[in-house]
């Protein structure tokens, strides 16, 4: 029976799927021996004790080598085994993590291509202002030295600025002929800043009429360079908004100081890893947004999710 029992351990080791046909075996052999035992135990008394005693001994000694052989290797099976887990669960971590520096290395190279053009704006705006403002007071110390103050009013004539193209053009080179005939430095330098604000050679004509040649081209001169700092402050607010929003992009995209699981608007999350892939979206590619409207927001890993929305894109593209 002692041997016997090796078999369905043996089994349950080795062969998972037959250990339950080996101990219906064993059963059906206790069973069995039950059986038999009114028949042999009057031949066993007529064994010497000793020999008897021997045989038991060494029966239980092997059989005990062995199950703890059996044992052995089982243990040591489930140390591999747990230890290859292990591996493939560091080196699935390892692949993680690649694959979010990928996706941080995508964004930042995004990133640096969105904030090129608004940071270089920015630099060549605050540039350009100086200069104005600095070209501005100049011409308003040459008009003051020839008694003619700016008039008050003379800011608050213009009329809508033009959203044309075209027509837009027209009027700059229509103003700069009109600069150029009364003797203004740099006149098409000039011009786009008087046609963006709505200025047109008539009404310009209004307040130089009682001036001198060299009167009005100075009072020109400041209001084009006036206007121009104008434009030159929007263009900065307008560059200094876009690296903000780039930023807020970034920070929402890595999901900064926030927790790994948390609620989603799948939306936001979709435009922003369209617009760290903006400089791969090039011309000759058509790109249609069909998002459903009022859809939930959601639990989910709001960093690991982006890192999908860019894969897909960029896979995309």
């Amino acid at each position: 029976m002692l041997w016997a029992l090796l078999a369905p351990l043996g089994a349950l080791l080795l062969q998972p799927e037959r250990a339950l046909r080996w101990f219906a075996g064993y059963l059906a052999l206790t069973v069995a021996s039950g059986a038999l035992e009114p028949v042999l135990a009057p031949r066993a008394a007529a064994i010497p004790g000793a020999v008897a005693v021997t045989f038991f001994v060494l029966n239980v000694a092997a059989v005990s080598a062995i199950a703890f052989i059996q044992l052995r290797y089982y243990m040591r099976a489930r140390e591999r085994a747990l230890a290859a887990l292990a591996e493939e669960h560091r080196l699935l971590e390892l692949e993680r993590e690649k694959s979010k520096l990928a996706a941080l290395g995508t964004m930042a190279a995004g990133l640096m291509h969105e904030l090129n053009n608004p940071a270089a704006a920015v630099v060549r705006s605050a540039a350009r202002l100086q200069e104005t403002n600095a070209q501005a007071r100049r011409l308003d110390g040459r008009l003051r030295e020839l008694s003619r103050p700016v008039p008050a009013e003379i800011l608050d004539r213009p009329e809508r600025g033009i959203s044309d193209p075209l027509e837009r053009a027209e009027r700059e080179d229509e103003m700069g002929e009109w600069l150029e005939a009364q003797g203004v430095d740099e006149p098409w330098e000039l011009a786009p800043a008087l046609v963006a604000f709505g200025w047109k050679p008539d009404t310009l004509n209004e307040f130089a009429a009682d001036l001198t040649r060299e009167q009005a081209a100075l009072l020109v001169q400041w209001l084009a360079t006036s206007h121009a700092s104008d434009l030159l402050a929007s263009e900065l607010r307008s560059s200094a908004n876009r690296i903000s929003e780039l930023v807020q992009v970034a920070k929402r995209y890595a999901a900064v100081d926030q927790a790994p699981m948390q609620r989603v608007d799948v939306h936001v999350g979709l435009n922003d890893a369209l617009v760290i892939l903006g400089h791969k979206l090039g011309p000759d590619l058509n790109l249609r947004r069909e998002y459903g409207s009022g859809l939930p927001e959601i639990e989910a890993y709001g960093a690991e999710l982006n890192q999908v929305w860019t894969n897909l894109i960029d896979n995309a593209i």
